[in-house]
């Protein structure tokens, strides 16, 4: 597996909007990217050209929010992907937000606070953690595990094999579970009154007790899931019909 350099961004977007009887529509915009991947065991020149570009898309990442949210102003936002930036500050430690989780988000939020607006990390509010996604290990890491015990495909306890995916997953990963993929969702808050009198408050609501993450295991095959990675998914609250 190598990692692929790519300077600019590939955003796929899309404006969805609800239609109710008597009132306004109601418009959601969804934004799904896959961020340049980085690795920990590469050399420091490959590391640095990484890290540049995945700061180069982030940027014009924010330069593309920036411009749909001025366009049109109120209205949520969903950011979604692989956003190849770990945030879990070590194996064991999913609550503790990584120094490189707390500057993409600071890069990715463009709300609005005199509209009332916040970014939610819904996967992280739900959970109380950042949720592995991807080079995931059974049992969970726990603060104190050795190395050897992190690198090492051997459950001493269960006398079975840890590593959750072998087959997709680059084996230097093996055994650093590590958290990529998110869901960021930008919105008015319901106690504010501040969001523009052109655009009515926003009714589309998360139900943050179904943001998750979805394991992709598959049987009777030469690999045991579909991705190196799991899936995140959130349920929302979507007034009127979609049109």
């Amino acid at each position: 597996m190598f990692a692929v350099l790519l300077i600019e961004v590939n955003v796929f977007f899309i404006q969805i909007a609800t239609h109710k009887k008597d009132s306004s529509p109601i418009h959601l915009q969804i934004v799904t990217t896959h961020l340049q991947a980085s690795y920990d065991f590469d050399s420091g020149k490959n590391i640095q050209k990484q890290v540049a570009a995945k700061h180069s898309q982030l940027k014009q990442l924010r330069q593309f929010l920036q411009t749909q949210h001025a366009n049109h102003p109120g209205v949520p936002i969903l950011i979604q992907g692989d956003l190849n930036v770990n945030g879990r500050s070590s194996p064991w430690d999913g609550t503790t937000h990584s120094q490189g989780y707390l500057s993409m988000i600071k890069s990715l939020d463009v709300s609005n606070s005199k509209w009332g607006e916040t970014l939610v990390d819904l996967q992280y509010t739900n959970l109380n953690e950042h949720p592995i996604t991807t080079s995931d290990v059974n049992p969970k890491p726990r603060k104190g595990d050795t190395l050897k015990v992190l690198m090492s495909n051997i459950d001493y306890q269960n006398k079975q094999g840890r590593y959750r995916e072998t087959v997709l997953t680059n084996k230097k990963d093996w055994g650093n579970p590590k958290c990529l993929d998110y869901m960021l969702f930008i919105s008015k808050q319901s106690t504010a009154n501040t969001t523009p009198q052109t655009n009515p408050p926003s009714q589309i609501t998360p139900k943050l007790s179904s943001a998750k993450v979805n394991p992709f295991f598959v049987k009777n095959k030469p690999y045991t899931q579909l991705s190196d990675h799991y899936g995140v998914s959130c349920t929302f609250d979507i007034p009127g019909d979609v049109i």
